[in-house]
């Protein structure tokens, strides 16, 4: 009689469910940092101005009105940056 038959079915099992958390957590995580393919301000803003313009900016209409902090119709590198800062930048003084 051939023993363990249900303790390696047991740890394949447990070892495809901590794949599929693996895989998960790469696929849903949060991504944090700069977009892929260098993009971003520097290359919204074609005509190197400093500035974009909504007819430069190639996200949706609504997250350019969210940027366009002051109204004017253009994003400067000040209105682009993280208000709430990013990974690896230093807490808030109090």
């Amino acid at each position: 009689m051939e023993t363990g038959g249900i303790g390696r079915y047991l740890v394949c099992g447990i070892m495809m469910v901590m794949l599929l958390f693996g895989l998960n957590t790469l696929v849903f995580a949060d991504h944090q940092g700069p977009p892929p393919n260098g993009g971003g301000f520097e290359q919204d803003d074609v005509n190197n101005e400093g500035k974009v313009t909504k007819d430069e900016f190639k996200g949706p209409d609504d997250l350019f009105d969210k940027l366009d902090a002051n109204g004017d119709g253009e994003i400067t590198k000040e209105e682009a940056k993280p208000k709430d800062g990013g990974p690896g930048d230093p807490p808030p003084q109090s």
